[in-house]
């Protein structure tokens, strides 16, 4: 909110109905924020979500990019969202191909390994989808972060 200077809303997405309803009763604790009026929460659908074109600047998908059934049409669908030059940021959990190392954890957390997308991947599915300007992001241990623009 810092960042918007109090301008803009913040659209919060979810696929998951458990998810929606943990997600709004922690927004509940920030009630006294001077943020929380300008936060909307939408039920998304797994093909599309319920917003006009070009509606947002920025757009966080976080840890959910391995849920979707098709990646490549959801980034499209993420594209259509954003406004010129608008922002993507996809951050989820590194398989092992990415990093041999998470194999060896006895007890790794985030989804089974085979559920995992590579990094590489996705950031030729974010090219397709006509994102660019792609960042590999560091430092996020068992996650990798890409950011795109439209």
């Amino acid at each position: 909110f810092e960042a918007m200077q109090g301008q803009g809303v913040f659209l919060a997405a979810e696929l998951q109905e458990e998810m929606l309803r943990r997600f709004l009763t922690r927004l509940e604790t920030y009630a006294e924020d001077p943020g929380y009026a300008r936060v909307e929460v939408v039920r998304a659908k797994p093909d599309r979500l319920p917003l006009p074109d070009q509606c947002a600047d920025r757009i966080l998908l976080a840890q959910v990019y391995h849920e979707i059934s098709d990646g490549p049409a959801y980034l499209r669908e993420l594209y259509r969202l954003l406004s010129p030059g608008g922002r993507l940021c996809v951050l989820d959990w590194r398989p092992p191909s990415d990093d041999p190392t998470l194999a060896e954890d006895p007890a790794p957390m985030g989804p089974p390994f085979e559920h995992r997308i590579p990094e590489a991947k996705v950031c030729d599915a974010l090219q397709s989808a006509g994102f660019r300007l792609l960042v590999s992001h560091a430092g996020f241990g068992q996650n990798w972060c890409l950011s795109a623009v439209r």
